[in-house]
């Protein structure tokens, strides 16, 4: 892969010699080339892989490979650009990453990294916070994480502020003390279980009733709109989990009713 960019590099650069040329790397094949060194207008567009863990970030046992990857690809003096999943499309629910952002974008940028770009999805209700921190981070890398999320909490959702920053900590807290999170339905359904799903739902009626008892008072369209978008968002949470929930429940009973049958 490499000679074949270089190829095109060296050619294409012939007639555009400021132009830069990039692509994927440790995503077709893995590691670096036995034999071929960069020409020095590629810029490597580093992917995380699917097969790394999703729940945690850099610094964990289980993301030991992406690690690995960053700091092999960032030994040349090309520049480096990271792809990874801090938005996801395969399920519409909780997607709590807020916290591998504040341990990942960081450590790009102090390991060479000169940016990153996130696959996103247009799931507000659910994901908007990581989306909000995403974009605070790829501005100033270094920025105070906790900082940016009290302040999303407190200009989206006001007198609620307190309550669904303690929503939004505890999805995160969720994720960060699963075994492993690769991005599945599955996963998904045991990582948000049928308890933890009930007391995010607490949590976020608790939100919608101080906003409604503070705009009954104080009309606000924007701060009501807000906060039903991401009521939404944990009723469709609700909703799907608790279908896959039940489902796994009806298979392990119908499996139980085969076997004392047999």
């Amino acid at each position: 892969l490499m000679t074949f960019v270089n190829h095109i590099a060296r050619e294409v650069g012939k007639d555009y010699p400021d132009t830069r040329y990039t692509y994927f790397v440790d995503y077709h094949s893995k590691g670096l080339p036995g034999h071929t060194q960069p020409e020095p207008n590629l810029v490597f567009w580093l992917v995380r892989p699917a097969n790394i863990d999703r729940a945690h970030g850099i610094g964990h046992p289980q993301v030991k490979q992406w690690e690995q990857s960053l700091d092999d690809w960032t030994s040349y003096d090309n520049p480096v650009i990271l792809y990874t999943y801090y938005g996801f499309y395969t399920f519409f629910t909780y997607w709590p990453l807020v916290h591998v952002m504040q341990q990942e974008v960081p450590y790009y940028y102090q390991h060479g990294g000169i940016g990153t770009y996130s696959e996103m999805h247009q799931h507000w209700g659910t994901q908007g916070l990581n989306f909000y921190v995403y974009g605070k981070l790829a501005w100033n890398p270094l920025a105070d994480v906790d900082a940016i999320v009290d302040d999303y909490c407190r200009a989206a959702f006001g007198p609620a502020a307190k309550t669904m920053r303690q929503y939004y900590d505890f999805l995160e807290h969720t994720m960060e003390q699963a075994p492993s999170h690769y991005g599945t339905n599955a996963h998904q359904q045991e990582v948000f279980t049928p308890q933890v799903v009930a007391q995010a739902d607490a949590l976020m009626a608790k939100a919608v009733e101080q906003v409604k008892s503070h705009t009954d008072k104080h009309p606000d369209p924007g701060l009501s709109w807000r906060m039903a978008l991401v009521a939404r968002g944990q009723l469709v949470s609700k909703l799907d989990l608790g279908a896959r929930h039940r489902s796994e429940e009806h298979t392990s009973e119908l499996q139980s009713h085969l076997k004392l049958a047999c």
